[in-house]
């Protein structure tokens, strides 16, 4: 059959619609990051922002984030800078159902999404803690424009560690999408938290510049472009 040591196989599932405005399949937590940029992007492209918004779309995430410093790179050689602040998209787990202690997965699907507080480092002894002044100021637009939220501690690492140590360091965040049985073919997001995620996120880009000056000021920083 043509199948040998190192062939590379995945599952054979396919997405479906669930009850609640759920959906399941697999790498639904890859799917979702790449399904929000490009709905920004559009979004975006339509009604343009005063400054630059770059997207990009990495790989490798699992192998210690080898795909997220050509992209750091990347901007800075051909465009002459770094942002002023990175967003990251990713999942953050749910433990809504039966089996998993609340205290380890306090996510809920249709809850919102998460306004990302922690990651695990994947290069380093420490983790990356999103600085408060962003943290806040994503609650701030969250609760002035009725977008509900919860708080993302992930176990796992995301681009944001790359990030946010690239140049002088980029404020870096992250806004999440609640996931169900991450890593398995069946994969549940709801598409309530994918649409409040995109809500929040083209908040976030419409109002850049004053996040970057406030949150600059509270981690001691007045420079803002």
């Amino acid at each position: 059959a043509g199948v040998r040591p190192g062939s590379p196989v995945t599952f054979a599932a396919f997405m479906k619609p669930l009850r609640d405005g759920c959906i399941m399949g697999r790498a639904m937590d890859n799917r979702t990051g790449c399904a929000l940029a490009l709905e920004l992007a559009r979004a975006t492209a339509m009604d343009p922002p005063p400054g630059d918004v770059f997207f990009s779309f990495s790989v490798q995430e699992e192998l210690i984030l080898r795909g997220s410093v050509p992209v750091a790179r990347g901007v800075e050689r051909f465009f002459g800078g770094l942002p002023d602040i990175a967003v990251v998209f990713d999942i953050c787990t749910a433990g809504d159902f039966p089996g998993v202690p609340e205290q380890k997965a306090p996510i809920e699907l249709n809850k919102g999404p998460g306004i990302k507080i922690y990651d695990r480092s994947a290069k380093y002894h420490y983790s990356h803690v999103t600085p408060l002044g962003l943290v806040e100021e994503f609650e701030r637009i969250a609760r002035e424009r009725s977008i509900p939220f919860q708080y993302d501690l992930l176990p796992g690492s995301t681009n944001i560690d790359i990030l946010s140590l690239e140049g002088t360091g980029i404020l870096a965040g992250g806004v999440s999408v609640p996931c169900r049985y991450t890593h398995s073919p069946v994969e549940i997001i709801g598409m309530r938290d994918l649409e409040h995620a995109l809500t929040l996120s083209k908040a976030v880009v419409e109002e850049a510049d004053a996040i970057f000056g406030k949150a600059s000021l509270s981690r001691g920083s007045a420079k803002s472009k």
